[in-house]
């Protein structure tokens, strides 16, 4: 092993547990395979598996699980690690060349393989073939696996397409509310959608009692409450569908929220409540939330505004970091196989006028609109009214579909009421 080979993997080490949230980035440049020294691919496991909340701590304890702490060196070369790395901001540069460091052993070993087969009973023309196979594949990287034929495209698309015209089922995947999806065809995996609305709309509570019922129709949920708590984000549930205002609650209500509560613990639903985190930490907990739950049908993120956008890239405009944001979650739903939906607050300049919002109040950055499939804003006009409907009875609440790449895009209509900050379905107006 050279000098800088061994530098490179031990700056990579320290810079990963010195920046635990970026490790889910840094894990698709390198494996542990990529490491020449054994007790790094150790290390690197350990940090991998221990996820965003990998430190000195965590990490020694997951090797001591594995019983490989002695021979990675110890307490003492976790503690060098962190002492000696340059810096966590270079950690995508050290990935990088311990990465083309394990292509350049993979050359070096195929070609010392071909030497040796190339003997004077080999076979030169199968011989040649095969090894451009294998240098193809190391030349391909990681790509290769990405790759699929015009039949599998086809092949998976007419499947999803004939079930559909036989059966009626929709493409994507439940809301949990039978009204919007008739008009959106669900939501889609491996595609962002946003649900966006000025403050104060009820953007939280209506994904909130979503993240349940869709839950509860067998779906795998993972939600990032960035904003919230996740009590919160389970009192929003549980009060609105039980139909309680906390503000009036009693011990008489305490054995049906006893109840709710008994099934809604069993729901798969995984949560994440770290606020202001970067798209290294989400990245790196959804994997979490996948081995968790056993799989991941559905994100949901509350809320765009409280994503880290500077990480990494300080010198460039806050529109254009937003923009790398909603492609990394793009990104998110497409390596998952998962539906994300990511609430976005809107400007409050915006939240002055009476108007319903559109495409164009999307804060900050137009590439949120380029990026989601599907775009869809939240609105009470009641909210406007003087006096406000009032909080214990039904008001309108709409839901703007005001992009949808599969489908129509209009008006849905919900009801809400303020008190027990429940959205209920009503019928479908169209326009």
């Amino acid at each position: 092993m050279t000098t800088d080979t061994l530098q490179a993997e031990r700056a990579l080490l320290g810079a990963a547990l010195l920046a635990p949230y970026d490790v889910a980035e840094l894990s698709e440049v390198v494996t542990a395979a990529d490491f020449e020294a054994h007790h790094h691919r150790w290390i690197w496991e350990a940090i991998t598996t221990a996820g965003p909340s990998a430190d000195f701590v965590t990490v020694s304890d997951q090797l001591a699980t594995t019983g490989h702490l002695e021979e990675a060196g110890g307490a003492a070369y976790l503690t060098r690690l962190l002492t000696s790395a340059p810096t966590s901001a270079n950690g995508a540069a050290y990935a990088e060349i311990v990465a083309l460091a394990s292509r350049r052993r993979s050359l070096r070993a195929r070609a010392l393989a071909l030497a040796n087969a190339a003997d004077d009973e080999c076979d030169p023309d199968a011989l040649a073939a095969a090894a451009a196979h294998d240098l193809a594949e190391i030349g391909a990287g990681r790509a290769a696996g990405e790759i699929a034929t015009a039949a599998q495209a086809v092949s998976a698309w007419y499947d999803s397409f004939g079930e559909y015209v036989k059966t009626g089922k929709m493409p994507g995947l439940t809301t949990g509310y039978s009204i919007i999806d008739r008009r959106t065809l669900g939501l889609k995996r491996k595609e962002l959608t946003i649900l966006a609305a000025r403050p104060s709309m009820g953007k939280t509570s209506l994904a909130a009692q979503m993240s349940v019922r869709q839950a509860r129709a067998g779906l795998r949920v993972g939600v990032f409450t960035l904003e919230v708590t996740k009590e919160s984000w389970v009192e929003a549930a549980v009060l609105s569908e039980l139909g309680i205002n906390k503000t009036t609650a009693s011990t008489d209500d305490l054995d049906a929220v006893t109840h709710k509560c008994d099934e809604v613990y069993r729901l798969p639903i995984a949560f994440y409540e770290r606020g202001f985190s970067s798209m290294g930490q989400i990245e790196q907990a959804a994997r979490g939330m996948e081995r968790h739950l056993g799989g991941l049908d559905v994100v949901i993120g509350d809320h765009l505004g409280y994503i880290d956008h500077l990480k990494g890239e300080r010198s460039s405009s806050l529109p254009y970091l937003i923009g790398l944001t909603t492609k990394r979650l793009a990104k998110l739903a497409k390596d998952m196989d998962a539906a994300v939906l990511w609430l976005c607050q809107l400007s409050r300049a915006s939240a002055k006028e009476k108007a319903e919002p559109q495409l164009t109040d999307l804060r900050d950055s137009g590439e949120i609109e380029q990026d989601a499939r599907q775009v869809w804003f939240l609105h009470r006009p009641g909210y406007y009214a003087d006096p406000e409907p009032p909080a214990d009875k039904s008001q309108e609440a709409r839901l703007l579909v005001r992009k949808n790449h599969e489908g129509p895009t209009g008006l849905i209509k919900l009801a809400f009421v303020k008190s027990m900050r429940r959205f209920a379905e009503i019928d479908v107006v169209l326009r």
